[in-house]
């Protein structure tokens, strides 16, 4: 029930008509300017015949204009009844501690992880530190770059394709390859790297086809997303696995309105206040093969919901494992608790595969590590700094 309160709550947005007030007000206190003019003889009688009318619409408009914020949904309800914590676990967190679920899924290849800590820093510090990109986008086990606007193969130019990738890619097939390319680029890099396989040419060509596709997503959003033409009888247009992704998470946008269209929609829609990048990174995570993705992520405050500030880092492109991802994190005051808030991340993933032989699963040693790397992120947060 809460969360239905929310969505409804989540329409009432400060009305742009507020330029219209302002000039029926100043029409009719510049009556006597005017009064030579028919429209403004029309306009004298209805404000001497009707002063109430005026008077009514007047109060109209102040009240659009005057419209606050709503506040936050309550963190405890929400987390008792979209995320499904236990009170316990709601008094954990209020004394501090971190709190991380796996989050139930339809789809079996997807993961879903909920994560939420306390931060003793006020909100605000907490906003301006997330803009900062090139600190903000740090991470153990990483290495980055930020993309220039329009992208260039040089802005890669951390991105170095090793022999064994370089191998991988001579023999790549559609169907049959261990690395995410759609079927046209595996056959214009077999056939670049048909005489020797060496790496310098395989990173040459890597770094142009992440700044074609940045070029695509900037322009036509996500529809530029690559085709991952990697197993067998399984073509995956990788903005038909986000769109799915999207509309199964759970329902944060009480916190955050204008969301998930901004995501589904970029670059069409827009979010007012907002500060956003695009950057690769390769993120190497203990017992699981690196990972190299092409991402975008945008901070903003939303203008009529009070106390929050949102953060959202949607995958544009992955090299391995990953046909969707996206990671979303809300920052919420806690009330009459000065400099203090609360820290949620939501990071939700849809995996290629997910076998389970025997008595080995895939699954179950994917969740775990995504666990462990989101409870240590919440310890970061907690200690004062996100990011090592």
């Amino acid at each position: 029930m809460a969360s239905d309160l929310w969505r409804r709550g989540r329409g009432r947005r400060a009305d742009s008509t507020g330029s219209r007030t302002i000039a029926t007000s100043s029409t009719v206190s510049g009556r006597l300017h005017y009064a030579r003019s028919p429209d403004a003889r029309a306009v004298m009688t209805i404000v001497n015949t009707c002063p109430w009318l005026v008077i009514g619409i007047g109060a109209i408009g102040l009240t659009h204009a005057a419209v606050a914020p709503r506040q936050a949904p309550p963190v405890a309800e929400f987390l008792v009844h979209s995320i499904g914590m236990t009170p316990p676990e709601v008094r954990a967190i209020e004394r501090g501690e971190p709190v991380v679920r796996i989050l139930p899924t339809n789809e079996s290849r997807d993961v879903a992880v909920f994560g939420i800590v306390v931060v003793k820093r006020s909100r605000a510090a907490l906003s301006r530190a997330l803009t900062d990109f090139p600190t903000a986008l740090r991470a153990p086990g990483r290495t980055l770059g930020i993309l220039n606007r329009p992208p260039t193969p040089s802005d890669f130019s951390g991105i170095v394709v090793t022999s064994r990738e370089s191998r991988m890619l001579r023999t790549c097939r559609p169907g049959d390859c261990d690395l995410k390319l759609a079927a046209n680029d595996m056959a214009a890099v077999r056939t670049l790297l048909r005489e020797t396989g060496d790496s310098v040419q395989a990173t040459a060509f890597e770094r142009r086809r992440l700044a074609d596709v940045a070029s695509a997503y900037l322009e036509i959003g996500n529809r530029g997303m690559p085709t991952y033409d990697d197993f067998q009888n399984r073509s995956v247009r990788g903005n038909v696995a986000f769109s799915a992704l999207l509309s199964a998470a759970p329902d944060l946008y009480g916190y955050a309105p204008g969301l998930r269209n901004y995501l589904a929609s970029y670059p069409h829609a827009h979010l007012d206040a907002s500060h956003d990048v695009l950057y690769w990174a390769r993120d190497e995570i203990s017992g699981l093969q690196p990972i190299t993705t092409l991402n975008h992520r945008v901070v903003y405050t939303p203008s009529d919901i009070a106390g929050v500030t949102v953060e959202a880092t949607k995958q544009v492109l992955a090299n391995h494992f990953l046909e969707a991802g996206l990671e979303v994190l809300i920052v919420v005051d806690r009330a009459n608790v000065p400099s203090s808030a609360y820290w949620m991340l939501l990071r939700r993933y849809r995996f290629d595969q997910m076998p389970k032989k025997f008595m080995f699963s895939l699954r179950g040693r994917v969740t775990a590590k995504l666990r462990e790397q989101a409870a240590a992120d919440l310890l970061r947060a907690r200690a004062g700094g996100r990011h090592d």
